[in-house]
């Protein structure tokens, strides 16, 4: 009885897959007695192993994993492989309607022979064989879903995402006392570093970010001897809803990051926490996973004082010299809120002299926030141990200037990036703001 059961075993998968042949980086998998079938590339494989850990992907999402791996592909390649691994239940296609006639897109999961190829080929478990995979489809939210899923084939596709671990928490939540305490919608994790993917469609009311922020600063306190980092991403134009949201989502990062400045949790020493709108994000993540961002405090006092000296040596149109300030901040002040440096700007005949505080901010970055309101706080009430007549906020390129969102207006305060500094034969410019959410060009001289 044993063995008839192993004979019929085998006639299953015969029918299934009646063989498969390895031409060079191809596989052609051959299925039933017809001899119809397709041929799958090593990069197909990969594709294939994507689309059914990250369980539901648009076509654009698929392009951007696969352009990791075949630059010359284009979003037809993608189109005619789905709509041929389709017909063979390889994949399984749905259709997202936006709502008007002929805007719409398609979108993926794995099918029942996907898994089985990619289990035959080894390329993932036999524990494949009994997942549901047709839950994946069966999610209540699916925009919201997918647009997370943008960030994740961005990271996927790095060249170094060999080395990071990613995973939906819905299937491998934190826990705390065996509950559930937090649900990111995706985690990433690459050595220490835990970095969670919190995707805003601004319905989600600021007490409860609050409360989630919270949660997850307790999370990083049991765990000090790990990194936790919470991207908030704005949901805006760059995938598209029903809702069509705006490609300004600055009102709604602002009233995040307004809410988030002045809690307590984020003095937590291994939890850091960014706000940006999902078309920044998407490049964001991976500089945060792989610790290129958030800047160190000696990073940042180090790499400000050597852009201030170029500038203060090359450049054409500034006429003044630089002398580093001490004894600047009292007693009371919070050393880990101290600005990135303190100049006095002297012009060349002396006859000006200002006093100026330095912070180099990253975009979305909330403790660059934090710190630049609590020193505004001194500035406006004259509470520093020296005259402090400006701070100078530098970023590392002008978009990030201006994607970046302050959310409240702050006088004398000023804005300027790294590449307009290094624009030796332009004047030097800076930005203020004249609304919470709209800055102006200046030009200052000395």
């Amino acid at each position: 009885m044993k063995s008839l059961q192993i004979c019929f075993d085998f006639v299953q998968v015969f029918l299934f897959f009646e063989r498969w042949i390895t031409l060079g980086n191809r596989t052609r998998i051959i299925f039933g007695s017809n001899r119809k079938g397709v041929y799958l590339s090593k990069s197909d494989f990969h594709l294939l192993k994507v689309l059914t850990e990250c369980q539901l992907l648009t076509s654009k999402q698929m392009l951007t994993y696969y352009l990791s791996m075949e630059p010359t592909a284009t979003i037809n390649t993608i189109k005619s492989k789905m709509n041929r691994w389709a017909r063979y239940k390889i994949v399984v296609p749905f259709n997202y309607r936006l709502g008007q006639v002929g805007s719409n897109y398609n979108y993926y999961r794995i099918g029942s022979r996907g898994v089985d190829i990619l289990v035959e080929h080894r390329v993932l478990g036999q524990e494949w064989r009994d997942k549901d995979i047709s839950k994946y489809s069966k999610r209540r939210n699916i925009p919201h879903f997918l647009a997370t899923q943008n960030i994740v084939t961005t990271v996927l596709a790095h060249p170094n995402s060999k080395y990071f671990e990613g995973f939906s928490p819905f299937d491998t939540p934190y826990l705390e006392n065996d509950k559930k305490v937090i649900l990111p919608d995706w985690t990433f994790v690459y050595g220490y570093t835990y970095l969670n993917i919190e995707l805003d469609v601004g319905t989600e009311v600021i007490s409860e970010l609050r409360y989630k922020f919270d949660r997850y600063a307790a999370i990083a306190q049991q765990k000090p001897d790990k990194r936790f980092i919470v991207l908030f991403a704005v949901i805006d134009h760059s995938f598209p809803t029903k809702e069509n949201y705006g490609e300004d989502r600055s009102k709604r990062i602002g009233n995040i990051k307004t809410a988030l400045h002045t809690n307590q949790s984020l003095s937590t020493p291994n939890l850091h926490i960014a706000v940006a709108p999902l078309q920044r994000a998407t490049a964001l993540a991976t500089q945060l996973l792989e610790g290129y961002r958030p800047l160190s405090s000696d990073q940042r006092t180090k790499e400000l004082a050597d852009l201030l000296k170029i500038v203060g040596d090359f450049h054409d149109h500034v006429s003044f010299q630089l002398e580093r300030i001490e004894n600047v901040y009292p007693a009371r002040f919070n050393k880990a809120l101290q600005a990135d440096a303190a100049y006095t700007l002297h012009s060349l005949n002396n006859s000006k002299v200002k006093n100026v505080l330095f912070l180099l901010m990253e975009e979305g970055n909330i403790h660059d926030l934090e710190r630049l309101i609590y020193l505004h706080g001194y500035l406006e009430k004259d509470e520093f141990l020296q005259n402090i007549d400006y701070i100078v906020c530098c970023y590392q390129d002008e978009i990030e200037l201006h994607k970046d969102v302050i959310g409240m207006k702050l006088d004398r305060v000023f804005f300027t990036d790294r590449n307009k500094m290094l624009s030796f034969n332009e004047p030097l410019t800076l930005y203020k703001q004249v609304q919470p959410y709209k800055v102006e060009e200046i030009t200052v001289g000395f």
